[in-house]
């Protein structure tokens, strides 16, 4: 038997992260080609502010009445709504990884490298009880194979309190005379922190919590936080019938059409009433997917002339991957395809594998120097890739969102919606040329991106906030009372946690090249 050591990476992220201005430079190029090559027929829309909801103005009739959770978007609720859990209910790995047990790495070095021996794997959904560990389990000796939001080992491992993230760590093999895997390990050079990369339970949504008072007007990031708790349906106000059929008179006859897909073997939908009508007969480690309704209810509120395709859930295999997106490339007519979940390194990140060589799609980058949502990915698929190749080859663009609440929130706001806009003003440019600047260049588009929701604010309360000085940082915050100039970035912050995006009203970007923030400092900020 023989050992060997190699790379810990598990997926295809591309090692060489470009920067996010790069990143967005080449989202927008796309969209320009696309509006070349692509707009003859299809109405593009602007990318518009978020629409108006139902004002004191409108006639409101006094009945209330329940309706689903997504078709609430800009209605106001008619009850407080307070959750009725906390979330996560369990301590949850905050990355792909190893669980170990930190106070048996005190001793690792790059001189003195600590061997354990990976004795199990736990996924997200999975039960924390494991079954196929074997021989020496002393603390000192042995780790277990764990996924983003999976739950720590319990019973006789729970002395495994933290993980360290699958870059971090080299993999060796034990290989048997026939060449099959006997056993893996890992090394570890340097020491692990207690309770490192571990999301404690109840960390984010508090039971208890107001998430929605009376009278509030539901945006996404409500819908969001309520649909991680569960919630199917909500009571609002009813306006009166002319108030609705004023606003559906403006809806275009054809549409920019965008497909959302979850992804997540773990991940239950919770807008099927018959499942969670029986919630607790379900699989305890099953998570209701708050990524999709997030999605879909941003775009909608965003982009009110796109029409906003809900695809379902994939579960982590190839195949059941692969026959979501084929289906919906030959059913749908989608222009832009848009998944959350599967992007980074882990044992279950399929997406661009998927993409690449089953659809055979051109993956243009897979990875940005940004938090949150550095696993990001985009790329081109194209007719010729479902089951049934349409006559006619057209491309659709394919966005890749981390799985992480903010990360996928980021991706929408910083990279779903800036293709959209260029999407509209590069069309708008063949139709009718703008005029060229002295120096002869076109004119930049960064004044349509300002002008949805971007503007200058100072940072106004709270000490010195530091990032990594190669990174674009988008922060939430919540402007300061009636001064719409200063915003107080909100303490609070993880990908993984809705309360902090309940709370915020808007984010603010931190470029590359900035290592430090402070009170009085100038940001951009953009609406959520």
């Amino acid at each position: 038997m023989s050992m060997s050591f190699g790379s810990a990476k598990t997926g295809k992220l591309d090692d060489k992260l470009i920067s996010y201005d790069d990143a967005l430079a080449i989202v927008r190029d796309t969209a320009c080609e696309h509006a070349i090559f692509e707009g003859d027929e299809r109405v593009i829309p602007t990318c518009m502010p978020v629409t108006e909801p139902w004002t004191d103005t409108d006639q409101l009739a006094p009945e209330r009445s329940k309706i689903a959770l997504l078709d609430a978007l800009n209605r106001r609720s008619a009850t407080r709504v307070v959750a009725s859990q906390s979330t996560p209910q369990h301590d949850t790995s905050a990355m792909d990884g190893y669980a170990v047990c930190s106070s048996s790495t005190l001793t690792a070095s790059e001189e003195n490298p600590l061997l354990l021996r990976v004795v199990d794997y736990i996924a997200a959904g999975d039960s924390p009880n494991l079954k196929w560990h074997d021989g020496d389990l002393r603390p000192a000796s042995v780790c277990v194979e764990i996924m983003t939001g999976a739950r720590f080992p319990e019973n006789s491992m729970s002395f495994l309190d933290s993980v360290v993230k699958v870059e971090d760590v080299v993999v060796g093999e034990d290989w048997s005379a026939d060449r099959s895997v006997v056993s893996r390990h890992i090394l570890l050079r340097k020491p692990v922190n207690s309770f490192q990369h571990r999301r404690p339970a109840g960390s984010d949504i508090k039971e208890g919590t107001v998430v929605v008072e009376e009278g509030d007007i539901i945006r996404p990031k409500h819908i969001a936080a309520l649909a991680s708790l569960g919630v199917v349906d909500i009571e609002v106000l009813r306006p009166s019938k002319e108030v609705i059929n004023e606003r559906q008179m403006n809806v275009p006859a054809k549409h920019l059409r965008i497909g959302i897909l979850s992804t997540g073997s773990e991940i239950v939908d919770s807008s099927q009433r018959c499942l969670c009508s029986k919630r607790a007969e379900l699989d305890k480690q099953r998570i209701p997917d708050s990524n999709g309704p997030y999605l879909i209810s941003t775009l909608r509120s965003a982009c009110p002339s796109a029409k906003v395709i809900h695809l379902g859930i994939a579960g982590d295999n190839e195949d059941a991957l692969t026959e979501k997106l084929m289906t919906a490339i030959d059913t749908k007519d989608l222009d832009i395809i848009v998944t959350s979940g599967g992007v980074s390194r882990g044992r279950y990140d399929l997406v661009r594998e998927v993409v690449e060589t089953r659809l055979k799609g051109r993956i243009k980058f897979h990875g940005a120097r940004m938090r949150p949502g550095a696993p990001v990915l985009f790329g081109t698929l194209d007719t010729q890739s479902g089951k049934r190749p349409s006559p006619g080859r057209r491309q659709i663009t394919f966005f890749g969102a981390p799985g992480n609440p903010l990360a996928a929130a980021v991706t929408l706001r910083f990279f779903v919606l800036p293709y959209v806009l260029s999407l509209s003003s590069c069309s708008e440019r063949i139709q009718q040329p703008l005029r060229r600047g002295n120096d002869g260049e076109a004119p930049s588009l960064e004044n349509n991106f300002a002008c949805y929701g971007g503007s200058t604010v100072r940072v106004s309360l709270g000490t010195c906030r530091r990032k990594p000085r190669d990174m674009t940082v988008f922060w939430l915050a919540k402007r300061s009372g009636s001064d719409n100039s200063a915003v107080d970035i909100l303490d609070d912050q993880a990908s993984y946690k809705l309360n902090s995006i309940v709370q915020a009203d808007c984010w603010v970007v931190i470029s590359a090249g900035i290592s430090e923030v402070h009170p009085g400092d100038e940001l951009l900020a953009y609406s959520l």
